[in-house]
């Protein structure tokens, strides 16, 4: 079973169960789904497809679980940027990796 059917899947079983805590913020399966979801249709809107990688530029935070379940939705290869790497990272990212898309936060 994809990691895509299993969040689905809970969605639909656990619907108001907290799929993750950060601080004082929780967010149910439901939720989540619902959040993924929408940030995969902005993200189709501008051009992402199935199969495209797009980089994740995100200091840990609540929002950060919500970009890999919209990459599952979306069925695209979301990844992390590694932080300290600041921009010569990104231009070598994007040079060398055709077609990605980068989310900052």
């Amino acid at each position: 079973m994809h990691l895509r059917e299993v969040l689905l899947r809970e969605a639909r079983r656990n619907a108001k169960v907290d799929a993750f805590i950060y601080g004082d913020r929780r967010m149910s399966f439901s939720q989540l789904k619902q959040r993924g979801c929408r940030l995969a249709n902005a993200l189709s809107a501008l051009g992402v497809k199935p199969g495209d990688r797009v980089g994740i530029l995100l200091y840990n935070c609540f929002e950060y679980p919500e970009v890999h379940r919209c990459g599952c939705v979306c069925d695209f290869d979301a990844g992390p940027v590694y932080q300290a790497g600041g921009p010569a990272e990104i231009q070598i990212i994007n040079t060398r990796l055709p077609g990605i898309a980068n989310l900052f936060g």
